[in-house]
């Protein structure tokens, strides 16, 4: 079996540079410390996050309540209590 064929998930729409092996060992990556990487790692996951959520916010609100991720509410009522906090009826 081919490597390629092994990979569960492509993106068709995506085109990719192909990749020369026999120089990985040239390979450098511009990040070179475990903290950087991290934060690196976490700024990527992040922006998947926020660009899932905000596909998803996008979605007409009929078809977000049919994927089970979103309800949908009518707000009667909203009265502002002295704490500052908030009470909503529906």
């Amino acid at each position: 079996m081919r490597l390629v064929d092994a990979i569960p998930y492509k993106d068709a729409y995506h085109s990719k540079r192909p990749l020369d092996a026999t120089r990985l060992g040239e390979f450098d990556l511009p990040v070179t410390s475990l903290p950087a990487a991290a934060r690196d790692y976490l700024r990527m996951e992040f922006a998947a996050t926020q660009e899932r959520t905000l596909k998803q916010y996008h979605q007409p609100l009929r078809d977000r309540a049919r994927s089970g991720r979103s309800i949908p509410i009518r707000c009667t009522d909203i009265d502002q209590q002295s704490d500052g906090s908030l009470t909503i009826r529906g």
